[in-house]
C-alpha cells in the first residue's frame, strides 16, 4: 500500500514514517493537509536537520515495511 492508501484507512490515527525525504510524523489531523498539497516537516535523524517537504515527495511511495499498533502506523516507504 502507498502512503496515500494508508491515509484512507480510518483505523490509522498517526503515522511514523521513514521515507526517502526523511523521517515524518503525521497526526490524523495532518492527513487532509497532506492530501490537499500542504507541506510537512521531516528530518534526517536529528531535529537540527528539519526541513519542509511537499506531499509529492512521499505520498505515492509504497510502504514496504509496516507495523500497526494502537492506531499508529510505523512504516518504511
Amino acid at each position: 500500500m502507498t502512503v496515500r492508501e494508508w491515509m484512507g484507512n480510518d483505523e490509522i490515527l498517526r503515522m511514523d514514517l521513514v521515507t526517502g525525504s526523511g523521517y515524518i510524523q503525521l497526526e490524523r489531523a495532518d492527513f487532509q493537509t497532506v492530501l490537499h498539497g500542504g507541506t510537512v516537516r521531516a528530518h534526517l535523524g536529528c531535529k537540527e536537520s528539519e526541513h519542509e517537504i511537499s506531499p509529492e515527495d512521499f505520498i505515492d511511495e509504497e510502504v514496504t515495511s509496516d507495523y500497526v499498533r494502537d492506531g499508529v502506523l510505523y512504516g518504511i516507504a
